[in-house]
């Protein structure tokens, strides 16, 4: 049911720490079309990864969509890998992710010489190429750096080394709080 641009959309409105937005600022921040942000909030509704609450001001009614936070920590614990596990591409040009975000990982030794990136044509690093969890993560990543925390740690999630998903996971836990 879920699809991997869901789980991007759900982390971006984790990042707006609940301001106000509307489908068509969310796509572009996304690099998406409105109608696959809004297919993809339906999703998350049903899934229940997310709950639409509507304020009534009296003049207008106003539709706020919130994480469920603790759906979204045991999801990305004990489902995300399984459902969307990392894949290599080989070696390419890009931006860092997963251990090769430097500023997430500082201190976490990996044998590999080679850092995992999202192949990017603008990127500045040669690492192995990581499938990120949509087409349009690098861009939605370089326009919001809470995003791209977010999307990197998500990536060491899906990997398969228990180690790099252990530290993925406490440092995720501490940047989405509660």
């Amino acid at each position: 049911m879920l699809k991997p641009q869901d789980i991007m959309i759900l982390l971006k409105i984790v990042a707006m720490q609940q301001r106000e937005w509307k489908y068509s600022e969310a796509a572009l921040e996304l690099a998406m079309s409105p109608s696959e942000v809004h297919s993809g909030v339906k999703r998350l509704k049903k899934c229940m990864l997310l709950t639409e609450f509507s304020i009534d001001t009296g003049a207008s009614v106003y539709k706020r969509h919130l994480p469920d936070t603790k759906a979204l920590k045991e999801f990305m614990r004990y489902g995300l890998s399984h459902v969307f596990p990392a894949q290599l591409t080989g070696v390419a040009r890009g931006i860092p992710t997963s251990y090769g975000f430097a500023n997430l990982f500082e201190g976490f030794a990996y044998d590999s010489s080679f850092i995992p990136v999202w192949e990017y044509q603008s990127g500045e690093y040669n690492g192995v190429g990581l499938k990120p969890l949509y087409p349009s993560a690098p861009q939605a990543a370089v326009n919001d750096f809470t995003l791209y925390e977010m999307l990197a740690l998500t990536d060491a999630l899906r990997s398969g080394d228990r180690l790099l998903q252990n530290t993925a996971w406490q440092k995720f836990q501490t940047l989405i709080g509660e």
